[in-house]
């Protein structure tokens, strides 16, 4: 099954992606030594795409500069919040 995979910087922003993509059932995964990421499984592809990424954009937006550094499909992506 795909899956979108952000990156967080912390432990404490990787939480904060999964509060913020909770309706998308995220698994928050690494440790200290190796950095977190936020997983969601894209269960029904396209139409998750567009709701994960929605969600992330509305994300960023509150944060400027945090951009979120995305995985897709074994590509990277960054989202950057509108300044």
């Amino acid at each position: 099954m795909r899956a979108i995979t952000i990156e967080a910087q912390t432990l404490d922003s990787a939480r904060r992606l999964c509060d913020a993509l909770s309706a998308f059932h995220p698994e928050l995964l690494g440790d200290e030594e190796e950095g977190y990421r936020v997983s969601v499984e894209l269960r029904n592809s396209d139409r998750d795409i567009v709701s994960v990424l929605g969600a992330l954009e509305r994300f960023v937006k509150a944060k400027p500069d945090d951009p979120a550094q995305i995985e897709l499909g074994g590509r990277h992506y960054t989202i950057h919040g509108a300044r």
